[in-house]
């Protein structure tokens, strides 16, 4: 399943709310949204799962030449459901260890810092990744 980041949301879809816009070529697909409030915490942190069928169920727009499905945020699911309890606490154990590692950063609570600090934290985002891939490929 294709992964696609999302910059910033489109502040007014039509709806009132805050939206994505995505092309229907790439859909099925998982999307995160990087966009980050003024303190630079992300806004949306969660991933997202976007099927065909949900997605031909809000209006096209062309924006910059691009047509694209213009979904509302709130109406995404969440692509953190994930009911293997083993694959659940694998996932929970490395987002754990990644959220502590970029709080810390800066710390004596780190074990590694500079270039062994990120590509530690580099290595943890790895094996979510590939967790992930393999429940992906199970899940859909």
């Amino acid at each position: 399943m294709n992964k696609y980041t999302i910059g910033k949301p489109i502040w007014d879809g039509g709806f009132s709310e805050r939206c994505i816009g995505i092309a229907e070529f790439r859909l099925p697909c998982i999307v995160n949204i990087s966009y980050k409030d003024k303190l630079g915490n992300l806004v949306y942190p969660d991933k997202y799962i976007i099927k065909q069928s949900e997605a031909k169920k809000y209006p096209i727009k062309t924006i910059s030449n691009v047509s694209l499905r213009i979904i509302p945020i709130s109406k995404l699911t969440r692509h953190n459901n994930i009911e293997d309890p083993l694959i659940k606490s694998i996932v929970d154990t490395l987002k754990g260890m990644i959220e502590y590692q970029e709080r810390h950063e800066d710390t004596d609570k780190v074990r590694f810092h500079d270039g062994a600090h990120h590509g530690y934290l580099t290595g943890l985002e790895d094996a979510l990744d590939k967790v992930m891939k393999i429940y992906d490929s199970q899940a859909i």
